[in-house]
């Protein structure tokens, strides 16, 4: 229970209510070990609720809900945030020089001469001389 009310803004009073509702509603199994009480998720009620109502109700249109999100996410743009702590020069040397861009960004290589307006090309050796990423340099 301890580990669970870390992930949450909750105090392990109120995950403990929380968990004793849902063993009563029997969708958390749960087992003593010692001065520990294990919860373990129980899916068979959730199915048969899925069975009764979503199934039989709106199966078309859940599916096709969840077709949507799947094509919807799968060519999600991915957004990584990482701090670094270093000089403005080095920043600029590691995006800049293709030999130390390259060892970040799995072997590619980047040509350009950054100067604002002109354009810059990522390419990898595996790629046979196709450009894997273009733009240009504001």
């Amino acid at each position: 229970m301890g580990a669970l009310a870390g992930r949450f803004e909750m105090t392990r009073v109120a995950v403990a209510k929380h968990l004793r509702l849902l063993e009563a509603a029997g969708l958390v199994a749960t087992r003593r070990r010692g001065r520990e009480k294990l919860h373990y998720l129980n899916p068979v009620p959730i199915r048969l609720v899925y069975d009764r109502w979503v199934n039989k109700y709106t199966e078309a249109w859940a599916a096709g809900l969840v077709d949507l999100k799947r094509d919807l996410e799968a060519n999600m743009e991915k957004v990584f945030e990482i701090y670094i702590q270093t000089t403005p020069d080095r920043l600029w040397h590691a995006i800049t020089d293709p030999n130390a861009r390259a060892r970040y960004q799995f072997g590619a290589q980047i040509r350009s001469d950054w100067e604002t307006g002109s354009s810059y090309q990522v390419e990898h050796p595996r790629a046979r001389g196709r450009v894997l990423i273009e733009g240009e340099n504001l």
